[in-house]
């Protein structure tokens, strides 16, 4: 296929360049107006930024950047989103295998990179899609013990539609971070997928405990976790839009 064939050559170099130049530095007499047009074109909310704009040298400071702290409730929900973004696919586990898009399944295994994937055999998934207006952190979605992260190499195709509803195993072809929670009652593995333009999936130093709401991960630029949790679960949302904190389960 075209598609595949010209991702395979040249995205990761599309996301190389596009990094480079989020990172050049922006002049503070420039800032203002400079972000103000990228948050107009990515639908960006401001408003909700953690500092001014002014605060923000580069595009990409500007694009990772934090949010206010009354912008985002944490649930009291067992899991809570991890992410802004827009719930995808979520339900059980079935025989290993997970749901991509409507009549596209791949496994936990090829997911998680072995053998680990077995214990999720009989879990239950989420899928939540961030684009480029979403904030671009990921949080803790439960309290627990981060016993290890583990990154697998790949490609970076797109993970939107409708590639996703077209390519078998997209989500396992691309590369991804897995961070590892054990709460009290449960195992989760937070998957976060690399796509086309995201460059860099960074993993923040962290201590084993963590609770609800604490910023573990970041994105450069749109993409998807997925959230693998080693026991069925009954879900309290649907699909659509979704902020960091609110009730997943």
């Amino acid at each position: 296929m075209i598609f595949p064939i010209f991702y395979r050559l040249f995205s990761r170099g599309i996301g190389t360049l596009f990094y480079a130049v989020s990172r050049i530095y922006i002049p503070v007499f420039l800032r203002s107006s400079v972000l103000k047009g990228f948050s107009k074109l990515t639908g960006i909310n401001s408003e909700e930024s953690e500092f001014p704009m002014e605060d923000y040298p580069t595009i990409n400071a500007f694009f990772t950047r934090g949010l206010k702290a009354e912008s985002r409730k944490i649930q009291k929900a067992d899991i809570v989103s991890p992410v802004d973004g827009e719930i995808l696919e979520f339900g059980q586990i079935q025989s290993c295998q997970l749901i991509q898009a409507k009549g596209i399944g791949y496994s936990t295994q090829a997911l998680l990179g072995g053998q680990e994937g077995a214990e999720f055999e009989r879990g239950s998934f989420i899928s939540i899609y961030l684009s480029p207006k979403d904030c671009h952190r990921i949080m803790a979605p439960s309290d627990g013990v981060i016993s290890g992260h583990r990154l697998i190499r790949g490609h970076l195709f797109p993970v939107r539609q409708p590639y996703i509803g077209k390519f078998n195993g997209l989500y396992t072809q691309n590369e991804r971070a897995i961070i590892w929670l054990k709460s009290a009652d449960f195992r989760l593995a937070m998957v976060l997928v690399g796509a086309i333009n995201v460059g860099k999936l960074e993993v923040r130093p962290y201590s084993p405990a963590t609770y609800k709401g604490d910023w573990i991960g970041t994105f450069h630029l749109g993409s998807t976790v997925v959230l693998c949790i080693d026991r069925p679960v009954v879900f309290r949302c649907q699909k659509g839009p979704i902020c960091i904190g609110d009730s997943l389960a």
